[in-house]
């Protein structure tokens, strides 16, 4: 295949994206692919460069002008630039490691542009204030959401489950379309032996005494990788036996004024640049990066293959291969210099034979991330993307989208069409039923197996004639992005969409049955009152932890009753409690007011729990557990006003459904 990449510097010096796409290009070269790559800048023997790689064949390198400043017309030169150098050749596929548009792959290593600029500054105010007087955060934004935009990439690449889920909460109509491809290492550059060999020869050269414990910590930004909140941690550890050495280029004085103020200035070596880390890794004892923000921090990978044990936060994508006590620890927040300090102390404590072992752990744990594994995955990337159409499904106007573990199913039963779908009406049971939507249950047989799926069609007859999702389609998206963020919910099987006229629009969505599951508006007046009070308690807070992690992730339900809810419970109640959200074709992300529908979702709850079944105390254990309280703490003034608007709102539904009930008495 013939393959572009986009990289503004293609180049082994700066690690990160730039030894990402190295790599990238390294293993498609191996592959017998033809690469061409588009950069600003870019080091010819970089391939050489590559640890335990030959260079026997380079990349073609193509000059992309970009202006060198102000800083915006810089981004968007490259944009320009980039559009008309690609224009000009014909490439099977392109790999954008930075912001232009369209791209076929789009590759993210970093937290998406208004992702960070909301974490860094969470109030709005100050979020404005930084793009008036920042205006490159005006163009890295307005690339950004172009690039989401359909039709403008068919995939995006992530380095981390981290950088994935960051990406799906900005855009969540890229769920279905996002591959993780984890950073690969060389491990034959890594050996025991070459650990062993160096290991006392640089620890003598850094001037370390017998059993002291070597942390390592290596980066280029050292504001953001947490070298103050590891200095301030490491100050509450004056008791302890340890020696830092700091590697990597940046401003030193600012840290090396505030250790001698802790008292830390002759436990505190400062390296400067290290061109080659291997053997400062091979003396090594522990290796931390309590950074404020990292989609995969290759650092860590590298420590690990020289059997470092690696201490760093839960903001770091690489933090998803540490097993907390086995192969290092993970801090929550970024800034708990206190909970840092305390995982280093129980390393610093461990006995040797506790050591040796999170010393075999931590070279296991890389030994997962080899250049085969790398490349291997890299390959089916390209594969899947050979494979695709140029515009598959419902975007093209008209078609199906199908899960593609069903597919011989329903290509066996000829429902493959939106045609065929809209006018099937064999073996069906219909559930509900509207002017406008149906929903019925179906079974299809496979080789004297039955399936029995949902089947939920829409007919909407005043559709204006604007380019809009249909309702089939919109929930086939939810289901995909919920799936995508880990949050229980329904099977999708397919879902499509045809225009009939300017005003009338025909959709549908089949989903797989939830067996063995019951709504908790059959289960709570069946069986909940038979639970024992352990059980009911582990019920609810799973249901209060399901309910938080779909509001953190910014999501409002709009009809978040019992009846869209399902549980499996086991029949001895030991087994953990199982939820299923269903009907999402409502769901939506609000920019705006966003505890207003945080607050209509928790009063649809409420409004929906049974009085008799469902006690005020257990009510209140909900709430607090959904929000984060301890059970026995006091309720203070800002959840009082929470629990005020979420009882007014339950008498306003109670009202509502009243009159709902009248009007229909007296029809």
């Amino acid at each position: 295949m013939k393959i572009a990449l986009v990289i503004k510097e293609y180049s082994l010096r700066k690690g990160g994206a730039e030894r990402y796409a190295v790599e990238v290009g390294e293993a498609l070269l191996a592959a017998g692919h033809e690469v061409h790559v588009f950069a600003t800048r870019w080091d010819a023997g970089s391939h050489d460069g590559l640890e335990g790689r030959s260079g026997d064949t380079a990349p073609r390198f193509h000059e992309v002008p970009a202006l060198p400043f102000p800083a915006p017309l810089r981004l968007l030169s490259f944009h320009w630039s980039v559009r008309r150098a690609l224009k000009r050749r014909g490439f099977d596929l392109v790999l954008g490691f930075a912001q232009f548009f369209p791209q076929q792959v789009y590759v993210l290593l970093e937290p998406p542009c208004r992702y960070w600029l909301k974490r860094r500054h969470p109030n709005f105010f100050i979020r404005m204030i930084r793009f008036l007087f920042r205006p490159v955060f005006f163009a890295n934004d307005y690339l950004e959401k172009k690039i989401f935009q359909e039709g403008n990439f068919r995939l995006l690449l992530c380095n981390s489950g981290l950088c994935k889920a960051q990406a799906l909460e900005l855009y969540p109509r890229a769920a279905g379309r996002v591959e993780v491809l984890h950073n690969g290492i060389a491990l034959e550059e890594v050996s025991s032996g070459s650990r062993g060999s160096w290991r006392e020869e640089e620890r003598a050269r850094l001037g370390l005494l017998p059993g002291e414990t070597l942390i390592l910590f290596a980066a280029m930004n050292f504001k953001r990788k947490g070298l103050r909140e590891l200095l301030e941690g490491l100050a509450l550890l004056q008791g302890k036996s340890f020696r830092l050495v700091v590697a990597g280029r940046g401003n030193t004085r600012p840290y090396r004024r505030f250790a001698a103020k802790a008292g830390l200035a002759d436990r505190v070596i400062f390296l400067g640049h290290v061109s080659d880390m291997k053997k400062l890794f091979s003396a090594g004892d522990l290796f931390v990066l309590p950074t404020r923000g990292d989609s995969f921090a290759n650092s860590c990978l590298e420590a690990m293959a020289f059997g470092l044990p690696v201490v760093t936060t839960a903001l770091n994508g690489f933090a998803e291969a540490v097993r907390d006590g086995e192969n290092g620890y993970v801090v929550d927040s970024p800034g708990d210099a206190p909970s840092l300090a305390r995982k280093i102390a129980l390393f610093i404590d461990a006995g040797e034979q506790e050591r040796r072992a999170m010393v075999d752990q931590a070279r296991q744990t890389a030994s997962g991330f080899s250049m085969e594994n790398f490349r291997s995955r890299l390959f089916q990337v390209v594969e899947k993307m050979a494979r695709l159409e140029p515009n598959p499904g419902p975007e093209a106007g008209s078609g199906v989208l199908v899960n593609a573990k069903f597919e011989k199913l329903l290509r066996d039963h000829g429902l493959l069409s939106v045609g065929a779908v809209m006018s099937f009406d064999r073996q069906e049971r219909v559930v509900k039923k509207s002017a406008s939507r149906s929903v019925c249950r179906i079974n299809l047989s496979n080789g004297g197996k039955e399936h029995v799926f949902f089947l939920k069609r829409h007919d909407l007859k005043s559709f204006p004639g604007r380019r809009a999702p249909s309702p089939g389609v919109e929930e086939w998206r939810h289901l995909r992005l919920f799936q995508e963020l880990g949050i229980p919910t329904a099977e999708p099987v397919a879902a499509g969409e045809r225009i009939l006229s300017p005003r009338r629009m025909q959709s549908f969505l089949i989903t797989e049955a939830l067996q063995d599951y019951q709504s908790l508006e059959e289960f709570a007046p069946r069986r909940f009152a038979a639970l024992k009070p352990a059980q009911r308690c582990g019920l609810i807070g799973e249901l209060a932890l399901l309910t938080r992690k779909m509001h953190d992730f910014n999501f409002s339900h709009k009809d978040f009753y019992f009846g869209d809810i399902f549980v499996k419970n086991g029949e001895g109640g030991n087994e953990k409690p199982d939820f299923k959200i269903i009907d999402l074709e409502r769901l939506h992300r609000p920019r705006w007011f966003k505890n207003r529908w945080r607050i209509k979702d928790l009063a649809a709850l409420n409004f929906s729990a049974p009085p008799g079944l469902v006690s005020r105390a257990e009510r209140l254990r909900f709430y607090k557990i959904y929000r984060g309280l301890p059970p026995g703490g006091k309720i203070g003034r800002r959840d009082r006003k929470w629990i005020a608007l979420i009882l007014a709102k339950t008498r306003r539904m109670a009202r509502h459904l009243d009159k709902r009930r009248r009007r229909q008495l007296y029809r």
